[in-house]
């Protein structure tokens, strides 16, 4: 390996990891917003 490509594959780690946490945080907030629906407007 050069230096290069471990900084190249540790960036695509980085891209993959944003990635990930993103479809994660998007999923939270759609349970989130469908618990909210469920459970119907607040007094």
């Amino acid at each position: 390996f050069t230096e290069l490509e471990v900084f190249g594959s540790c960036l695509k780690l980085l891209k993959l990891g944003l990635l990930n946490l993103c479809l994660i945080g998007r999923s939270l907030l759609i349970m989130k917003g469908m618990c909210l629906v469920l459970q119907g407007p607040s007094p």
